[in-house]
């Protein structure tokens, strides 16, 4: 109890040496001019300060960590970094909403399930556009499929799964050969 009172004294006085700071020594047509937005870094950090002070020891040890991985970054991983937050921010809050929503539903995953989403993510970065373009077409034609049709496709695909690589080379071996008769007629 004693040390987070330190460790929040300790805080206030950075906090108001960085204030005391931004008003000594400086001109007076500096502080006329720039005075509303000094008044709003002094307000919003004050509501920084605040909020600091309202996290658990859990939460500020969580920054503390995140705040000593940004810093330990290469300057182009940040420069990554601040264009894509730069990109967020200028997107409608729509979207914003349905990114972070996307984005808590992958932090409450299982370590295997984001496995096999990032390894999807790297196998579709690999495709080249016309292989995107044709799945992206049967993901389309799937949506539209009744339930009935879309339970008898899982079906077939499971199907296909308990097969050995043997039959399933086979099976694609007369597909081939019943297309390249049907292309000769």
């Amino acid at each position: 109890m004693e040390r987070t009172k330190q460790k929040r004294s300790r805080c206030f006085s950075c906090v108001l040496f960085v204030i005391l700071i931004c008003f000594i020594g400086r001109p007076a047509a500096a502080q006329t001019t720039g005075q509303a937005r000094e008044i709003r870094d002094e307000k919003r950090l004050s509501e920084k300060f605040e909020r600091w002070q309202q996290l658990s020891e859990k939460e500020k040890a969580l920054l503390r960590r995140r705040f000593e991985k940004w810093q330990a970054m290469s300057p182009a991983r940040k420069a990554r970094i601040q264009e894509r937050f730069k990109r967020f921010k200028s997107l409608p809050i729509e979207k914003q909403q349905e990114l972070r929503k996307n984005w808590r539903r992958f932090m409450n995953m299982t370590e295997g399930q984001k496995r096999e989403i990032n390894a999807r993510y790297a196998r579709w970065k690999k495709m080249t556009p016309e292989e995107r373009r044709r799945l992206r077409n049967r993901f389309y034609r799937f949506m539209q499929m009744s339930p009935e049709e879309r339970r008898q496709l899982q079906q077939k695909r499971e199907r296909w799964q308990s097969l050995s690589p043997e039959e399933r080379q086979r099976i694609r071996q007369r597909i081939l050969e019943k297309r390249r008769q049907a292309q000769e007629m």
